[in-house]
């Protein structure tokens, strides 16, 4: 199995970072098309891990994501 780092476009926005099987899986990023952002940890196509995670209002909470 190999991890690789792409730029991909989706439904709601797009993602940045690595890559296992078609699943966002290790580091990256995701802009959602309504404005929030999280930078983090990613584990099977779900927010798992250390990240930040950026509201469209303005706000952020940093922490540990499980199965988010």
């Amino acid at each position: 199995m190999e991890l690789r780092f792409v730029t991909k476009e989706g439904n709601d926005g797009v993602y940045q970072g690595t890559m296992l099987k078609n699943q966002k899986h290790g580091e990256g990023c995701f802009f959602w098309d309504t404005g929030e952002l999280y930078v983090g940890d990613w584990r099977f196509n779900k927010m798992e891990g250390e990240g930040i995670f950026f509201f469209a209002y303005g706000g952020y909470m940093i922490g540990n994501f499980e199965n988010s």
